[in-house]
């Protein structure tokens, strides 16, 4: 009788044909595809012209609940991990060590925050974690705007490097390359249910 564990997840390479093959053989499914984006030093950042109403910011430590509600709302349109606390999310953004909130970006309708960004810098690269727009205002080119701001930030701080990674749960590639990032490594998710 199948039990209810979360399955077993492996990664490999898209080159690495003969580790894929060896999963596959041991009873392993292709989950999805996923990709480490990177927006090089000397690639212009695309940004969008928002519509009427809409406006992008730095954070402010007021928009933490409204931003995390954002981000749990749209993560959990595909991710099957459990569902994250407010708690929780905050110690592992807000309160981590040598973070800077004031580096995270929020898009805003009308004044009322429908969009986050969340970054962390590290010596040569800004590395976004979460970036999430409210379902209802999506496809008006917030999210690209978002992460063009929250780039151009990170230049301006010194830092020459961006970086995020996306995978085919959030349909969300063509926007990356909108805004001129390009694939460093591609990567192949393997899922293996588990049986008690």
């Amino acid at each position: 009788m199948p039990c209810d564990r979360a399955p077993l997840f492996q990664f490999r390479a898209e080159a690495d044909t003969e580790g894929a093959a060896w999963l596959l053989d041991r009873g392993y499914r292709h989950g999805y595809t996923a990709w480490i984006m990177r927006l090089d030093t000397d690639t212009p950042i695309r940004g969008r012209d928002l519509p009427s109403g809409y406006a992008v910011r730095p954070f402010a430590i007021d928009d933490a609940e409204a931003a995390f509600a954002v981000i749990r709302d749209a993560f959990g349109e595909w991710d099957t991990a459990p569902e994250r606390t407010f708690a929780s999310w905050r110690a592992s953004t807000l309160d981590r060590p040598h973070v800077d909130p004031s580096a995270f970006r929020v898009a805003t309708y009308e004044g009322e925050v429908i969009g986050a960004s969340i970054v962390f810098d590290s010596a040569d690269e800004a590395w976004v974690a979460q970036l999430a727009v409210a379902k209802a205002h999506r496809g008006r080119g917030v999210a690209q705007q978002m992460l063009a701001d929250t780039y151009a930030a990170a230049r301006a701080r010194g830092i020459p490097h961006a970086g995020l990674s996306t995978d085919t749960r959030t349909g969300a590639l063509d926007l990356y390359l909108r805004l001129g990032m390009r694939v460093l490594f591609t990567l192949k998710n393997y899922e293996l249910a588990l049986v008690g």
